[in-house]
């Protein structure tokens, strides 16, 4: 027997859309299979790379690449790790990345101000 997944969890837009078509049909009201996991992920990637029989309707392509990452961290998918780092473009490396920017004050805090509030001066 496959294990069962919430799927009230998953994107409402593209997630809906597909129960919608009956192409993700749920076990219940808030549990589905893996298999049925697997069909809504199939076709969400069907989506994205424009090879499917949707309409194109806007903002349905962002809910569609959530669903697949959720799909895939749902079935335990190795593949989510590999869109982390969009396709042609280099990892990361840590030692190589630029530092942290530094906080830095509105323009219209002058830099006497806060050191006259710092010692409790009055302002000049």
């Amino acid at each position: 027997m496959s294990r069962m997944i919430d799927w009230t969890k998953f994107p409402k837009r593209f997630t809906l859309e597909a129960i919608d078509r009956f192409v993700f049909v749920p076990e219940s009201a808030t549990h589905a299979s893996e298999e049925q996991v697997r069909a809504l992920l199939d076709d969400a990637e069907a989506y994205i790379h424009k090879s499917g029989e949707h309409e194109r309707t806007p903002g349905l392509g962002i809910s569609a690449r959530a669903v697949v990452r959720v799909c895939r961290q749902a079935l335990r998918l190795e593949d989510s790790k590999q869109d982390a780092v969009p396709q042609g473009e280099p990892s990361p490396d840590p030692g190589t990345a630029e530092p942290a920017r530094k906080h830095r004050r509105p323009s219209w805090v002058s830099p006497t101000q806060g050191a006259e509030s710092a010692t409790g001066g009055e302002p000049s």
